[in-house]
């Protein structure tokens, strides 16, 4: 027998919304920016929001470690995966 489950179901659709508004946000900064005089675009798109600083270090501090470092835990997951089987 099936069951209802609502919450499962809504989470199901609200997931795959909220990714597809991430990757499309930057695309609709684009387009309201080609929209706007250059010099508009270039004192007000800085995005202020709280633990900016943050967010950038975190994601900069990701891109500078070494290939190795992101690849090994991919094949012990990998490994891991496999042994399963």
């Amino acid at each position: 027998m099936v069951e209802s489950r609502p919450l499962e179901k809504a989470l199901s659709h609200v997931t795959p919304i909220v990714g597809i508004a991430i990757i499309t946000f930057p695309i609709f900064i684009a387009l309201v920016a080609s929209s706007h005089e250059a010099k508009d675009v270039m004192t007000t798109v800085y995005f202020r929001f709280p633990f900016r600083m943050f967010f950038f270090w975190i994601t900069f501090m990701t891109l500078m470690l070494p290939v190795e470092v992101r690849i090994l835990p991919s094949r012990v997951v990998k490994g891991l995966i496999e042994t399963e089987k």
